[in-house]
């Protein structure tokens, strides 16, 4: 069974050869004042902010700093919180043809075991980091890699005269080159090294976007951590991408005190965030046991929820507690995607109400499909399932069900697993070239594919 793709309504104008960093290039030529990035401060102190020229003029300048110690095609793992450092890291090893890795700030010696897992798979000999991060991480990674010399640099060194006019060279990365490495979470294993193109990252959001209102006048709010894909991608490069605005809020400072999301929609009359289906209930339950004053969310257009199941009863639950704060209909847009396929894999229309379907539930267990007419018996023992409906495959994806035992593509109204290609899956693992041939290399029993098998 191959899933039908939605009609192509973007309102985007790529050319299909312009990278992110063309795109910056470009609004920083067209409105230069125009603010591309907000962070959001602990304390209630004055937010730091970038705009567009201002980013171009940083991205050129550590660009040069850092051409000094690295070479075309190093890897440099990028391990810093949602700040200007962070974003004028990633884009400047972009800008000087170096693959930048983000990976999560360490606090514990845990974490650290991942971050060596993750230095020994993309053989890195660079990391920047925080300059009181410095000293630590070089310490930790000095007997882990004794035959080989690992140097750890406090990003702030190539920051320090970041905003000097300079003579924007023009970007010269193309479509086809590696534009940076997503590492998966390794939570159950070693952590896998996902190569993105800088065609895979454009291809993804101009087509995952074409179902939504994509224009340079988004106020964009964003809380979700840019070490993974939905925030790195959807929250912090596509809107570069549009010449929108951005608000990042630091991930901790929304786990401390979640509301601080909502009034920061309000505050900056955000029209385009996301959240996890997790945050969503967590959210729920602070508005429950204490309900905002003075909020007007009347300016959002659209809520992507993604990343983890997405239940009905989280979605009624916050639709419900928000619509007296003028939470419009249809904000609420289900999606679902993987780092593997850069980010997105489907999308819900934000301009149609989520959909669902009432299943059997016993059924359902036996890999069989049966709707059930109402929505009846939904109780804790009951034999109904909903189920979300996480949209259509985005731009010219293709996706279709599968057998995974048999390898055979399944019809209608049967379980399988959802194998799919197209411009947006990568072309595989980093150094990894086993898994690589398990995910990326499915083939039908009929001889079609590669497909990635999710």
């Amino acid at each position: 069974m191959t899933i039908p793709q939605p009609p192509h309504t973007s309102i985007i104008n790529y050319d299909g050869e312009q990278t992110v960093l063309d795109a910056i290039w470009n609004h920083a030529s067209i409105d230069p004042k125009k603010l591309a990035l907000r962070f959001i401060q602990k304390n209630n102190n004055k937010p730091d902010t970038l705009s567009f020229r201002e980013l171009q003029s940083s991205i050129v300048q550590f660009s040069r700093q850092i051409t000094k110690i690295c070479s075309l095609g190093d890897i440099v793992i990028l391990t810093l919180p949602c700040n200007r450092e962070f974003w004028i890291s990633l884009l400047g090893c972009m800008h000087a043809g170096i693959i930048p890795a983000p990976t999560p700030t360490y606090k514990d010696k845990r974490q650290v075991q991942r971050f060596k897992k993750i230095v020994d798979n993309s053989q890195a000999r660079i990391v920047f980091c925080r300059n009181n991060e410095q000293e630590y991480l070089q310490s930790e990674l000095n007997p882990f890699s004794p035959h080989k010399t690992i140097s750890v640099y406090g990003v702030e060194q190539f920051l320090d005269k970041a905003c000097i006019q300079h003579e924007p060279e023009k970007p010269s990365a193309s479509i086809a080159s590696i534009a940076l490495l997503q590492y998966t979470s390794g939570s159950t294993g070693n952590p896998k090294g996902i190569a993105l193109t800088h065609g895979n990252i454009v291809a993804n959001i101009s087509s995952a976007f074409s179902l939504t209102n994509s224009y340079s006048n988004h106020q964009v709010i964003n809380w979700l951590p840019i070490f993974h894909d939905f925030g790195l991608i959807i929250y912090g490069l596509w809107p570069l991408f549009i010449g929108a605005t951005t608000t990042h809020i630091p991930t901790e400072y929304f786990l401390e005190a979640p509301g601080i999301w909502l009034r920061t929609i309000h505050t900056y009359r955000g029209t385009y965030t996301g959240t996890t289906p997790t945050a969503l209930d967590l959210l729920v339950t602070l508005l429950r046991r204490k309900p905002p004053s003075d909020l007007d969310l009347s300016c959002l257009e659209t809520i992507i929820v993604a990343a983890e199941q997405v239940r009905a009863e989280t979605l009624e639950n916050l639709d419900n507690l928000l619509s007296p704060y003028g939470l419009g209909e249809n904000v609420l847009t289900p999606a679902y995607g993987l780092a593997e396929a850069t980010v997105a894999l489907t999308f819900a229309n934000s301009r149609e109400q989520w959909r669902q379907l009432i299943l059997n539930k016993r059924e359902l267990k036996a890999n069989s499909i049966r709707v059930l007419e109402k929505q009846t018996d939904l109780g804790p023992k009951g034999n109904a399932y909903r189920a979300i409906s996480c949209g259509l495959p985005l731009g010219d994806t293709n996706v279709i069900v599968v057998d995974p035992e048999s390898c055979e593509e399944l019809t209608e109204k049967t379980v399988g697993e959802l194998w799919a290609n197209g411009p947006t899956v990568s072309a595989g693992y980093w150094r990894n070239t086993k898994a690589t041939e398990e995910i990326f290399r499915g083939y039908t029993c009929s001889g079609k594919g590669p497909f990635l098998r999710t």
